[in-house]
């Protein structure tokens, strides 16, 4: 081990030496911007749309004063860069920069704006706006509502207020009204039977939440006699937010694996962020840190995970494990609090030793197929009267028959299938 000391290592701390400033104060170590109390939303009043005084406070101006294209030049400047078009036509007619507050998707409530542009009876003039059609449903794109001296602009990932500084400091002011409003439309923190798929978009990484099916699944009947146990083991390992580590869980297609991470949906009192083979690789950008940072607390779930954690031939180890290692036991699990349960189809002899440590490691299954015993049971308890010969898998008992071929089941895709 190296003992070498650097040059600061020998400097007394009350030396006096010119050009050097050695700062010893006791300060907090966290970033200044988690300690920032100069707008406390934990402070602002609630209110309602048909609270006393709340729409005589908003005042709707037309949009088109605001943010009427001049020319192709403007046109260009506001499909590139929007909200710096915006701040530039704010500018322009006001004569002042506005403070922006950004609102992400992941807090607010999309009800919130339907309700703001019916109950306030936001005229036409005075918003802008824009949908997408994907043949299941209307999606908003995007939309500008114009205020007196204040903006609420969507740009399809998050909402940015705009507002004049002096509007800070008055409590009264159309700002504290809207926010207020907002206050009562929050998302709840965890969402239970809810699973949020990792995207890639021009504004970095993105989740977008889509609910589970929620399916009476009997664990007890489903799995062979040693899963119940298992499970609670995994579920209260997950819960527990001063706990962090990976959970590995492994078998042959068909054994029951993601029928069991729909489960947990339902069961784990945390955000499940799922990862699809595809983004995988993902995993290893500097530029993914910033997205968990922004989703501390969560449950990362990576299906057929081989790639990232299986063992590098050679020296070394591959990108993808090192960062696992760092999320479930190293510097960065202590400040994103964030555990892994990956899912593959192999064995683990092929996972990099240093992911099965104790201490890293909170849980490891192989999923089998079902005993005869406990197959021929499930069986009946779906109607079907089979003599059952060999251990069956939940795929081959659920979709015993199921086919046109004459096979004994039909081979189903199985897994979540977001490819």
């Amino acid at each position: 081990m190296s003992t070498d000391k650097g040059f600061l290592d020998f400097i007394p701390d009350d030396a006096d030496i010119p050009g050097i400033e050695i700062c010893m104060e006791d300060e907090d170590e966290e970033f200044i911007q988690h300690y920032s109390n100069i707008l406390d939303f934990s402070k602002i009043k609630k209110l309602k749309f048909d609270d006393p005084g709340v729409k005589d406070k908003i005042k709707f101006t037309q949009w088109i004063d605001l943010f009427e294209l001049k020319d192709a030049e403007e046109a260009d400047f506001e499909a590139d860069y929007t909200l710096s078009y915006v701040d530039f036509k704010y500018l322009h007619k006001y004569k002042e920069l506005p403070l922006h507050l950004t609102i992400t998707n992941e807090v607010l409530n999309g009800k919130f704006y339907d309700n703001f542009y019916n109950k306030m009876n936001v005229p036409l003039n005075a918003c802008h706006f824009s949908h997408r059609f994907n043949n299941k449903k209307m999606e908003l794109q995007f939309f500008y509502f114009s205020m007196e001296r204040m903006i609420l602009y969507f740009d399809g990932h998050s909402s940015y207020l705009l507002y004049p500084a002096e509007y800070l400091t008055d409590k009264e002011s159309p700002l504290y009204v809207i926010l207020g409003l907002i206050k009562n439309y929050r998302l709840p923190l965890v969402v239970k039977n809810k699973i949020y798929v990792v995207y890639r978009s021009n504004h970095g990484f993105q989740k977008k939440p889509f609910d589970v099916k929620k399916r009476n699944i009997n664990i007890e009947d489903n799995y062979n006699d040693d899963f119940p146990d298992v499970s609670e083991d995994i579920i209260h390992k997950l819960n527990d937010k001063k706990k962090t580590g990976l959970v590995i869980l492994h078998g042959e297609p068909g054994t029951g694996k993601t029928t069991y991470i729909r489960y947990l949906a339902s069961k784990i009192k945390r955000n499940i962020i799922f990862i699809s083979p595809d983004m995988v690789h993902h995993i290893t950008s500097p530029e993914f840190i910033p997205f968990l940072l922004d989703n501390s607390d969560s449950i990362l779930i990576i299906e057929d995970a081989e790639p990232a954690l299986q063992k590098r031939v050679g020296d070394g180890r591959s990108g993808a494990v090192s960062n696992i290692l760092n999320m479930t036991d190293g510097l960065l699990s202590d400040c994103l609090n964030i555990s892994i349960v990956a899912t593959f189809n192999t064995t683990t002899k092929d996972i990099d030793d240093a992911l099965l440590r104790k201490g890293r490691l909170l849980k490891s299954y192989k999923f089998d197929k079902l005993s005869k015993d406990k197959a021929k049971s499930l069986l009946g308890k779906l109607g079907k009267d089979i003599e059952v010969n060999s251990p069956m898998s939940l795929a081959e008992i659920y979709f015993y028959g199921d086919d046109t071929k004459g096979e004994e089941f039909a081979v189903r895709k199985t897994g979540f299938g977001f490819k």
